[in-house]
C-alpha cells in the first residue's frame, strides 16, 4: 500500500514539474527565433501576481486587478483539489 501512495505522489509532483517549468520553457523555446532570445525572454514572462499587483498599483484598475485575483484563487483552488485526488489515502491504511 505504501508504494501505491508513493507512486501517486511522485506522479502529481511530475505533473505539477511539466506544468510550472517545462510547458513554459517550450513555448519560450518554440517562439524564440534564436537561442539569445530564449535566454532574454524569460525574465520578462509576466507572472499572475505581478499582473494583479501592477493593475492595483500602476494602473489603478481594481476591477481588472480583482479579476487577476478571482483566477488565482480558482487555480488554487483547482490545483489544491486535484493534489487532494491524487493523494488520496485509503482508510484502511490509516488504522
Amino acid at each position: 500500500m505504501k508504494s501505491n501512495t508513493r507512486f501517486r505522489f511522485l506522479y502529481a509532483m511530475a505533473s505539477v514539474l511539466v506544468i510550472c517549468w517545462l510547458v513554459p520553457i517550450c513555448l519560450i523555446g518554440l517562439s524564440a527565433r534564436t537561442p539569445r532570445e530564449a535566454v532574454s525572454a524569460w525574465p520578462n514572462l509576466p507572472i499572475l501576481v505581478g499582473e494583479a499587483y501592477n493593475w492595483q498599483g500602476a494602473y489603478q484598475n481594481t476591477h481588472v486587478a480583482a479579476a487577476y485575483a478571482l483566477f488565482i484563487l480558482l487555480l488554487s483552488i483547482g490545483v489544491t483539489l486535484f493534489y487532494l485526488k491524487a493523494l488520496k489515502v485509503n482508510r484502511e491504511t490509516l488504522s
